[in-house]
């Protein structure tokens, strides 16, 4: 489906349904949040400055708006 761009009747919404019956989006979730959680803790051992908390509030945004 992907190698024919999705091009025949019912291609998008079968992919779908694959997307929904596996564990891909959890498991993609999850993984969003352990590179949040890394992310804040590296911004975390720059001095404090606007710039290390915008890089903090960037993170805990992104993984708020996944999960």
């Amino acid at each position: 489906m992907i190698a024919r761009g999705y091009q025949r009747p019912g291609d998008a919404e079968r992919a779908l349904e694959i997307v929904r019956g596996s564990d891909g989006i959890a498991r993609t979730t999850a993984l969003a949040m352990e590179h949040s959680r890394a992310a804040i803790a590296a911004a975390e051992q720059m001095a404090p400055s606007v710039t290390r908390d915008a890089l903090v509030q960037l993170a805990h945004l992104v993984v708020k708006r996944i999960s």
